[in-house]
């Protein structure tokens, strides 16, 4: 995402105390928490060796879209199509339902979102692209 936006230079450091000064995600890191994108795990934790579920990801990308582009988003999709709807985090729905809705996040052959799986790279890249032609 931050490359998205151009890889613009942050204006203060993360406060998130498990980042690694010179670490090529460093910046990146900066920027999102300072525009909303990112809140951590817990207010001084971050987690950048951790992978990134699915849930996480539609959280980035909705406020990305939001906060930083400032687009009004759309109506959600109906999540209880899906099995392990139940399973979403309360922090995670409206973004996920609005992912859904705009063709960025789709559920699996088996009607599951799983929103807890890790999102693979090829899953990333789509994703990515599909946010990029559509924002």
């Amino acid at each position: 995402l931050h490359r998205l936006a151009g890889s613009p230079e942050p204006e203060a450091a993360a406060t998130f105390t498990d980042l690694r000064t010179g670490a090529y995600y460093e910046k990146a890191v900066a920027w999102a928490q300072e525009h909303g994108i990112v809140k951590g795990i817990t207010t001084t934790t971050f987690g950048p060796e951790y992978a990134v579920t699915r849930e996480q990801a539609a959280t980035f990308l909705y406020r990305y879209v939001t906060e930083y582009l400032k687009v009004e988003p759309t109506q959600g999709a109906d999540l209880s199509v899906y099995k392990d709807s139940d399973k979403i985090s309360g922090f995670a729905k409206d973004a996920v339902a609005w992912a859904t809705a705009e063709g960025i996040f789709e559920g699996f052959e088996d009607s599951t979102m799983r929103p807890a799986g890790t999102l693979v790279r090829v899953q990333l890249a789509k994703v990515l692209t599909v946010l990029d032609q559509k924002f």
